[in-house]
């Protein structure tokens, strides 16, 4: 789907879905975001026009970059958390009503997509539309196991715990 300014849509463009979800896995793998110029619809895939005006369409991107992932042998974490935080996520807050009954059913049957949908966050959908996403969630995919994975420092606190003078109110003019 080409975006317009006016928001008026033309006839879908040259970027098939498959290639739109290569294209989104590519460039989440290098972490470069590249300007593509007049291409209007690599414009919206990573704007978050696709997802505002054609939900089903970036429903389905996600969908082909979940599988574009597992055949290549990725990491799922990596991927999965800037799916949901971008495509899924966008499409839930702007079109909330029209995708999240496709949203429960391929999350009742595909297990991966219900795990991708434990990195959404809540942002501006509807309470209903939370609560609904939330009963079919899954968490996210660890990124290393947790016996490799080093435990945060906890923060020692040396001396007095009281406030530091120069950050105390002065009680007088």
């Amino acid at each position: 789907m080409t975006v317009q300014g006016d928001n008026d849509a033309t006839a879908r463009g040259a970027w098939d879905v498959g290639a739109l979800a290569r294209h989104l896995v590519a460039t989440t793998e290098t972490g470069v975001l590249h300007d593509f110029g007049d291409d209007d619809e690599l414009n919206s895939l990573y704007d978050g026009q696709l997802a505002t005006h054609d939900p089903e369409r970036a429903l389905d991107v996600v969908l082909a970059a979940m599988d574009e992932v597992r055949q290549r042998g990725l990491q799922p974490a990596r991927y999965y958390s800037d799916l949901a935080a971008d495509l899924v996520e966008t499409a839930l807050s702007e079109s909330p009503w029209e995708i999240i009954g496709r949203i429960e059913q391929l999350a009742r049957e595909r297990a991966d997509f219900a795990s991708l949908l434990g990195g959404v966050w809540r942002s501006s959908m509807p309470k209903e539309v939370w609560e609904r996403l939330c009963a079919v969630a899954l968490p996210l995919p660890e990124s290393e196991p947790r016996s490799t994975r080093r435990e945060p420092r906890r923060k020692r606190f040396r001396g007095s715990h009281r406030v530091p003078r120069t950050f105390r109110r002065r009680s007088g003019p």
